[in-house]
Parts: structure tokens; C-alpha cells; sequence
């Protein structure tokens, strides 16, 4: 399947995720900080919200039901997406920056 990874898509799947709680997902947590889900914030934003639905057709650009299809395909889709973004993430020289330059910020020492 064909996942739509470009950066309209990752803005609606954060706004999503952060709808039931789960941005944490896609933006990690700080070092030794205890990563914390309010379980009745996401089964509202599953089960009240239309959000899996929602997720489904955003990241496959598909508009069936996918609340008319089975356990086993939506977890496929919701699971192939983030497998697409983090192998598109691994191959990031943007991201790669990034995490030089955090390495480096933590290890000199503050001349101030």
C-alpha cells in the first residue's frame, strides 16, 4: 500500500494524534521523561470522534470506510504508515543535522 507521507499529511496525523493524546508518538519525549497516555482521552477519540477513519483515508489518500473493514487491515494501515515515515525519517539528512547539532549543544560545556 501507498502511504501519503508529505507534509499536509504529517500536519493532520499530528493534529489527530493530539486530538486523543498521542502526539507523543511522532514527537518523542525528553530523555528519561516518563511518557504518559490518557486512555479515555484516546478510546473517546477513537470510538466518539471518527478519528481511526479519519487517520485511514488521510494517510491513504483513500475515502472508504475503514471502520467497514477489519481489526487486522486497520491496524495494516495505521502500522504501514509509521513504518513509511520512520524509514523516510532514517534517510533524513535534515533530521541527521539536527541530532549533530543537539549532540553537540549537550557536550560543550556553557561558556557563559
Amino acid at each position: 500500500m501507498q502511504y501519503k507521507t508529505n507534509i499536509k499529511t504529517l500536519k493532520r496525523v499530528y493534529a489527530i494524534a493530539k486530538e486523543v493524546g498521542l502526539e507523543n508518538i511522532l514527537i518523542g519525549s525528553q530523555e528519561n521523561e516518563e511518557v504518559k497516555f490518557d486512555l479515555k482521552a484516546i478510546l473517546n477519540g477513537i470510538f466518539e470522534k471518527d478519528l481511526i477513519n479519519e487517520f485511514c483515508q488521510t494517510v491513504t489518500g483513500e475515502t472508504k470506510d475503514f471502520e467497514e473493514v477489519s481489526l487486522k487491515e486497520v491496524e495494516s494501515v495505521i502500522l504501514g504508515f509509521f513504518a513509511a515515515i520512520k524509514e523516510q525519517l532514517q534517510e533524513s539528512k535534515l533530521l541527521k543535522a539536527m541530532i549533530v547539532t543537539q549532540v553537540r549543544n549537550q557536550t560543550t560545556p556553557s561558556t557563559t
